[in-house]
């Protein structure tokens, strides 16, 4: 299991293994990396993406829903080691919840981050790329255990149908049966 609730303090937060050994290992040194150039997009492209919201278990469906639906045109970050990367987030479309125990949400998005970020998403097999809105103010750490819950990512569509992709047209290209599986596998 990638994901586990942590208590802290008298709250759960959700968190991923990876973060957790992040936090342990090098807690408040952990930083920004520099933003991508978006305006190069051969070494800061746009990809269409597959994976799940996780909300906090304190939020409802519906509200839930509605933070991540706002959380597009913001910069997300995704701790490996001691670095916050940076992706942008610049659409995404949010399935039903498939019920069950899952409070999941299957999504499939447009991001924009380096390349080999993009590259390192696309080659996940087991664990996902974990991903939160980042605050501006806060360092990544503390942003952690105050976020509404995570985006994990875990495939990248590489059947585009309208090349090249595009803001306008990558719904276009969505296999909404990928992202309802991909979704389905992070645990």
């Amino acid at each position: 299991m990638q994901y586990a609730l942590q208590r802290i303090e008298g709250r759960d937060f959700l968190v991923s293994a990876s973060e957790v050994d992040s936090l342990f290992n090098h807690g408040a040194s952990i930083k920004d990396a520099p933003l991508p150039d978006l305006d190069d997009i051969t070494t800061s492209p746009i990809a269409l993406v597959y994976g799940a919201f996780l909300p906090q278990r304190n939020l409802g469906a519906e509200e839930a829903r509605d933070i991540l639906i706002k959380s597009v045109n913001f910069w997300h970050g995704w701790i490996a080691g001691d670095t916050c990367k940076p992706v942008g987030l610049h659409a995404i479309e949010v399935f039903p919840q498939s019920g069950g125990l899952t409070r999941a949400f299957p999504i499939a998005a447009v991001i924009q981050a380096r390349k080999e970020l993009i590259d390192e998403i696309g080659g996940l097999k087991k664990h996902a790329a974990t991903l939160f809105k980042r605050v501006a103010d806060m360092d990544p750490g503390t942003n952690v255990f105050n976020r509404d819950g995570v985006l994990a990512l875990k495939g990248v569509e590489k059947r585009i149908k309208a090349s090249p992709l595009s803001i306008h047209n990558w719904k276009q290209s969505i296999d909404a049966k990928r992202a309802k599986r991909v979704a389905g596998s992070i645990r």
